[in-house]
């Protein structure tokens, strides 16, 4: 795995308590799918993939933080179809597709599959054969929550506050700006400054920001919400 940067050796105080939980509930007319699927694998190993998923590739650290930040800043730093890589789909809630694109790019394989198989849960590409599409696990944040889980790249993460370049944050505010217990969406994390974790996303776009200011925007726009952190680790 690539090295850190420098500033992401320091030690993590608590600034605020965020209420965490890796349980979840969910329905596919929801943005995800049931607990039972999204449940953290027993042993909370990484490596160690749950029944029926293969293993995903190992993550390149510094090829996720470099297409992250590239495509959320610059002549990219807007929301919208037009601002989207043209190799992948195109949408307009745009968050988890965007993700996708960044484990794509880090060394994540695509598993393939036909149009019949949209939703099945371990199976992850932007290209489906036949009629074109993507897979939930690659457009819908629980979704990708959960095969992120399952394939044992990542464990789920206590304390958002901790997050490190590589890492996944997803956090449940609607509807209304109230969680509801579906995860809504997520964010890659792309390093670490002032004892607080940076992040990129789309949907909003943002580019590199600090974590903090993430929960000041949320709380500008009253927005109550409980974060799932996966840590790559």
């Amino acid at each position: 795995m690539s090295s850190l940067a420098a500033d992401e050796s320091d030690p993590t105080p608590e600034p605020e308590e965020i209420p965490m939980s890796p349980d979840l509930k969910s329905d596919d007319d929801k943005p995800g799918i049931p607990i039972e699927d999204i449940a953290q694998p027993a042993d909370g190993t990484i490596g160690v993939p749950a029944a029926g998923y293969s293993k995903q590739n190992s993550i390149n650290v510094q090829n996720f933080v470099s297409y992250a930040i590239s495509r959320t800043s610059g002549s990219y730093a807007k929301d919208g179809t037009a601002y989207v890589n043209g190799t992948y789909p195109k949408y307009n809630n745009n968050c988890a597709n965007f993700v996708s694109q960044v484990l794509d790019q880090a060394g994540w394989y695509l598993t393939g599959g036909n149009s019949t198989q949209i939703h099945e849960k371990t199976k992850w590409t932007f290209n489906l054969a036949g009629i074109a599409g993507a897979t939930r696990t690659w457009t819908k944040a629980s979704n990708l929550y959960s095969y992120s889980l399952n394939t044992g790249r990542y464990k789920f993460l206590s304390n958002v506050w901790n997050a490190r370049s590589g890492d996944l944050i997803f956090v449940d505010w609607d509807p209304n700006g109230y969680p509801d217990g579906y995860i809504d969406h997520v964010m890659a994390v792309t390093g670490r400054a002032n004892y607080a974790p940076r992040i990129s996303q789309k949907s909003s776009n943002r580019s590199n920001i600090s974590l903090e200011t993430t929960v000041a925007l949320a709380k500008q726009q009253g927005k109550k919400y409980t974060w799932y952190g996966l840590d790559l680790r």
